[in-house]
């Protein structure tokens, strides 16, 4: 997310195949040049299926770039190093 412009990128989730989304992470504005992480608990979807999506919003001008790399979704470790990507 970097530029003058930038608007704003959540990630959303459904547990109702896409009628309601509800918003688990959110940021807006230039965030810099460098690349950042985040991390996101899906805690409480556990045991549910849930759909995820992008949201982003474009600001004011055309001086504005988000990105998006290397999603990955993984269960949390219960005291091994046991990530499961998915």
């Amino acid at each position: 997310m970097l530029g003058n412009a930038v608007g704003s990128l959540s990630v959303e989730a459904s547990t109702d195949n896409g009628t309601i989304w509800i918003s688990i992470f959110s940021k807006s504005g230039s965030q810099g040049s460098n690349w950042n992480i985040a991390t996101i608990s899906l805690d409480a979807y556990t045991g549910v299926t849930v759909q995820l999506r992008f949201h982003g919003l474009t600001g004011n001008s055309w001086q504005g770039d988000i990105v998006i790399d290397d999603v990955k979704i993984s269960e949390a470790s219960r005291g091994e190093n046991s990530d499961t990507s998915i």
